[in-house]
């Protein structure tokens, strides 16, 4: 993966897609690795897992993407209660467990910039489970996120990097796009 710049970087609207992709997202899921990192570390069964994304179709509050690098699935991004009067939203993520795919997630997760600067997401309510110290990290140290509250379990993190009153989001936009462009071809199916 030396050179990024042949490579597709896709992302898939679960609404879009067959029944045999949805169980390929529902192995990774399930995955002992994800599911340790998950707020909810539940196992999920085939019938569960095809309800939700078939309930996503008529649920304008959540939008969850397969990300595909190569036509290769390599993880999820999600949008959940996504409020359009406050442009507030819950943002999630989690990537396949693969030495040679270690820093796509973080464009794939910049690309998702891209998403919310479009559907107006613009701060997000995020929560971080106390024993996931890299995703605390990330989330602080890459995206800016700082700690707004804690629980016994989480840490509530939040930012106001896209708010509209502080930010040229057009130019943001536009600078994330060339930027990400010099690596990969973007594709977005919403």
């Amino acid at each position: 993966m030396n050179n990024l710049r042949q490579n597709k970087l896709s992302f898939i609207n679960f609404t879009k897609l067959k029944d045999y992709e949805l169980l390929e997202i529902l192995k990774l899921r399930n995955s002992e690795y994800i599911r340790h990192k998950m707020l909810s570390s539940k196992e999920i069964s085939l019938e569960e897992h095809l309800s939700f994304c078939h309930s996503l179709r008529s649920d304008s509050s959540r939008l969850y993407l397969k990300v595909l690098l190569n036509n290769n699935f390599i993880g999820v991004i999600d949008f959940q209660n996504i409020d359009e009067r406050s442009h507030s939203y819950i943002p999630g993520d989690y990537f396949v467990n693969d030495e040679c795919y270690k820093n796509i997630a973080y464009y794939a997760i910049l690309a998702s910039t891209i998403i919310c600067i479009d559907k107006k997401y613009y701060y997000p309510k995020i929560s971080v489970k106390k024993d996931n110290l890299q995703a605390l990290i990330f989330n602080t140290m890459k995206f800016s996120n700082y700690i707004t509250g804690e629980n016994e379990d989480c840490y509530f993190l939040t930012n106001d990097s896209l708010n509209p009153d502080k930010v040229d989001l057009s130019k943001l936009r536009e600078a994330i796009i060339s930027e990400l462009t010099k690596q990969f071809e973007l594709e977005f199916i919403l």
